[in-house]
């Protein structure tokens, strides 16, 4: 996730922030089985795939976005992948001005769109952004397909 993850979708973990790469917040079901709600779990540290990582904090009981993430880790890309344009592996999600339609978001973001086809022809060309809505409704998840 990005640092803003959870401001954008209109929830604040239940406690703390993450502001740097090594730092996860847990969801309250695996703060649940895992640390039986301890609330001294705040910089306590959890092994993660061979790395360690600091606990920062646990979502709220209701929040389950994505489905089925009980962990949220800050994206931490190097230089080169900050580039790289073939790859489609990061999840956008947008949350709507208020005032702002989904067909006005939709027209913004077609115009981004053909700007970067224009750009970048070589990895833009042929790709279509769809939107789905999650709740609550003023969020989009933008979801590219290919049509070559």
């Amino acid at each position: 996730m990005t640092a803003n993850f959870f401001e954008t979708v209109g929830e604040m973990p239940a406690k703390g922030q993450p502001g740097h790469e090594h730092e996860v917040i847990l969801s309250y079901g695996l703060w649940q089985r895992r640390f039986g709600l301890d609330p001294n779990i705040i910089g306590k540290t959890a092994q993660i795939n061979g790395a360690t990582y600091d606990i920062v904090g646990a979502t709220g009981k209701d929040f389950n976005s994505p489905t089925g993430v009980e962990i949220w880790r800050l994206l931490a890309l190097k230089l080169e992948e900050q580039t790289l344009r073939s790859e489609r592996y990061i999840m956008p999600f947008a949350r709507l001005k208020p005032g702002v339609s989904v067909g006005q978001a939709a027209a913004e973001i077609r115009t981004i769109q053909a700007e970067l086809q224009r750009r970048f022809p070589n990895t833009e060309t042929g790709w279509t952004i769809n939107f789905v809505r999650l709740q609550p409704q003023d969020i989009l998840l933008p979801l590219t397909t290919c049509q070559r």
